[in-house]
């Protein structure tokens, strides 16, 4: 993610997790979406991974990425 002129990069996930779905909400001016990494390292992403849940609020004065838990 970064700025209106491409500036100050913000990373949206760490290296070792992979997106898996994503939701644009307009109405609250937020992103969703949810990873999952390779925790046992056999290179495959299954079911038996972890998940994991971000948010960025658009709306703020600065939009950071949040990671939460339901």
């Amino acid at each position: 993610m970064s700025d209106n002129s491409g500036g100050s990069l913000i990373k949206l996930r760490p290296d070792n997790e992979f997106e898996q779905e994503s939701k644009w909400m307009p109405q609250m001016s937020r992103y969703y979406f949810i990873t999952q990494s390779d925790n046992n390292g056999n290179g495959i992403i299954d079911q038996k991974e972890a998940y994991y849940n971000y948010e960025i609020d658009f709306a703020a004065d600065k939009p950071v990425v949040r990671g939460y838990e339901f």
